[in-house]
């Protein structure tokens, strides 16, 4: 059986330099800012509920995340024959940059410009999955497992526990 998700990772990875590897994790890492931006935003704009929820949300979605990589125990793609790079101690599956990105995705606020929030949306839907599939760290379905994990369990949580103990979708 043909291994797809290797395919892909060996196309992107062609693409790795380590000129550009130590960009390539800034711009990995730059989601914690994002992320960390949108707490700043939300508690200055008083929406409690949607501070609460990302906190919960990220809190929750990190212990998901790292029980699934524990549990599931994936090795990451360099621990292939295609690649032979960065070794990290944790398994690949699911990629929790990608759960990161997929909560900025959901909390991206609706009052930013369009053009701040098209700009928000390439960087955490196409750029940072781009990067780390250059890297070789995850596997194509790590990250869409991450992405979906970021940005469904924020509106599973909301649901389950009733709108009025945080927010609607829209502010």
């Amino acid at each position: 059986m043909i291994d797809y998700d290797l395919q892909i990772v060996a196309f992107f990875h062609q693409f790795s330099s380590t000129n550009i590897d130590f960009i390539l994790s800034i711009v990995i890492n730059l989601v914690y800012v994002v992320l960390l931006y949108f707490l700043y935003y939300f508690l200055q704009k008083k929406q409690k509920g949607h501070l609460y929820l990302l906190i919960i949300s990220g809190i929750l979605g990190l212990g998901i995340t790292t029980g699934l990589k524990y549990f599931i125990n994936r090795p990451r793609p360099f621990a292939t024959p295609v690649t032979g790079l960065l070794a990290r101690a944790d398994s690949s599956f699911p990629s929790r940059h990608s759960f990161l990105a997929g909560l900025g995705l959901y909390f991206l606020p609706e009052k930013f410009s369009k053009k701040i929030r098209t700009i928000l949306q390439i960087y955490l839907s196409i750029i940072i999955p781009l990067v780390l599939l250059i890297r070789a760290e995850h596997f194509l379905s790590d990250i869409i497992v991450g992405l979906v994990i970021g940005y469904f369990l924020p509106a599973i949580l909301n649901k389950l526990l009733g709108n009025k103990a945080f927010v609607k979708r829209s502010e």
